[in-house]
Parts: C-alpha cells; structure tokens; sequence
C-alpha cells in the first residue's frame, strides 16, 4: 500500500473515531452506513480454530479498504501500514496496540519454519552454510547452537524438545535454559578445540559412533589439542582404539560397602541381597553358593547380616 493511501486512512481514522482498550469506536451519526455514535465496526472472521480475527471496512472516495481491525488499529497509532500483524499473547481477538507487532511476510515464513523443524539455514559471509537450532519455550526462544549438518541441528532441537515437554512450571523452564546454555558451551568447546577445562586440567575428549570417549588430560592447550588432532587422524585412518571398561575386580556379584564387601544375586530379573562380609572372598563365596542353589533348587539361602 502507497504512503499517500496510508496518510488518507490515517486522517480518516482520526476524523471518525477514536480508540479505547483495543476497539475503534464511531464519533459521528452516519444513516448511510448504518453507523451510530459509539458503534464498534467491525465483523468476526473464522479461517480456522487458531486464526479469529475481526475484519473491518473503510470506504473513503467510493475505495474500500476491507483488513483485520489490527491493521487499522496499528495505521492509527503509528501511521504506518504494516505487512503482517502479530498477536504477543497469540489471540486475534485482543487488538490493543500494545499487543500488535509489526512484521513481514518473509519472518512469518521464518518462524513457522523454526517452530516445526526447530532450526533454520543461514549462509555465512564466507559462503558457508550453517543450520541454527533453536528451541520455543513459554520464556521465549533459547538459542542452542549452530551445526554444519541439517541432521545435527534436527537432532539437538528433539533431544532439547524432550527435556522441555517434562517442564511444568516457568522456574523449571528457567533451570533448563541454563542447563542447555552450559551444556551447548561445553559441547562446542569439544566440537571445536577437541577439549575442555575440567579440574586444573585440559580435558580431551572425541566424538566417535555417537559417543564421547576420553581421550586424556593435559596440563597445557598445546598438549591437549595434539592429542586430539592424533586422535581424530586414528578415527579418520580405523586405527582409533576404544578402551573397554574394567571389569569388576572383586569378582561378579561383590561391591564395596562401608570398608565391607556386600554380596548380591539377580533372581528372575530383580536383585536379591545375600549379605555383607569381612572380605571379597567370602562374599564371593557367598555369590556362587547362591548362583549354586539358585541354578539346581530355583531357591536361594539368604544369610542373616
């Protein structure tokens, strides 16, 4: 819409009515138009369950100008036609220009895009391009992190998605975005540099077959980033060697308990306690006498502690 066509709407706005708590109410007596001192023009337009707005016309010089009210509301205040109107509180129905926002057609696109996937793409001025995952939360958008691949940016948006759907109340939604910020940071240091300070030392660590392994810890930046490029270099040549957990020690079944050795048994899924010992050997004992009796007789003999 033309400026001038602005300015006219804008004068005829203000010669004819006036506002109040959202509305645009008639000053003057018009048999004509069926308009009355104190009218609120104005019909309701259902397009779907979540866009209701009221639609208004103005005809100034034999043209009519038939938008939502918002429009109208917003030309009347600010003098200025916008592309798209969006509503704070997202009901169409409340028209109260400190609840309209200026927008364009273009950012629409752009937001609907990032509430669905839950990221965008963005070319750099290096001609990179870069997909940015974001996630939509009732205090507003939490930025995550920005990811090479459209697949990374998707699965960081459902994993922070997840966490959030278990918020219940806004302090909830607050610790999460904290969470999210510290652990973003920390998996871009590890994204980027290969390490993190962790306790007076450079921690390395490596993504690998969608798991972080440890690496080592270093005393300077110099070190720690070698040992990470070594390790990258392994991973990209199939020579990377994944160090397995250790195993117990104190044998199957046996677990430290207060300077003492306790002793435990699954039986048909759910653990059955056996009893705590002076040493690993009696509790072991103990674990095979029962694995014994369990296996031949289905029963098991607990002892007393």
């Amino acid at each position: 819409m033309n400026q001038s066509d602005v300015d006219i709407i804008y004068e005829y706005l203000h010669e004819n009515y006036y506002y109040k708590d959202g509305d645009l109410i008639s000053k003057i007596e018009c048999g004509k138009r069926h308009t009355h001192k104190g009218h609120k023009p104005g019909c309701l337009k259902v397009e779907s369950d979540t866009n209701i707005q009221i639609y208004m016309r103005v005809t100034i010089n034999k043209t009519s100008f038939d938008h939502p009210l918002a429009f109208f509301v917003y030309i009347y205040h600010k003098k200025i036609w916008p592309e798209r109107i969006q509503f704070k509180d997202k009901n169409g129905l409340n028209t109260e220009i400190e609840n309209l926002i200026k927008t364009t057609k273009k950012q629409m696109v752009h937001e609907k895009a990032i509430h669905k996937k839950g990221y965008y793409k963005k070319i750099l001025k290096n001609g990179e391009a870069r997909y940015f995952a974001l996630l939509r939360t009732s205090i507003g958008l939490i930025f995550l992190s920005s990811y090479e691949t459209e697949k990374e940016a998707s699965a960081v948006h459902k994993y922070a998605r997840n966490k959030y759907i278990k918020c219940k109340t806004k302090e909830e939604v607050i610790l999460l975005k904290k969470e999210l910020n510290e652990e973003m940071h920390y998996k871009n240091a590890l994204r980027n540099k290969g390490f993190v300070w962790d306790k007076n030392k450079y921690s390395v660590r490596i993504y690998h077959n969608k798991t972080y392994y440890q690496v080592g810890r270093y005393d300077t930046q110099e070190e720690a980033r070698a040992a990470y490029l070594d390790a990258k270099l392994k991973i990209k040549n199939n020579t990377f060697a994944v160090d397995k957990k250790p195993k117990n020690k104190l044998g199957r079944g046996v677990s430290r308990s207060h300077n003492k050795y306790k002793s435990c048994i699954r039986m048909g899924g759910a653990p059955v306690y056996l009893g705590v010992f002076d040493t690993a050997e009696e509790a072991q004992e103990a674990y095979l006498r029962a694995k014994i009796d369990y296996e031949n007789t289905k029963t098991i003999s607990t002892r007393s502690s």
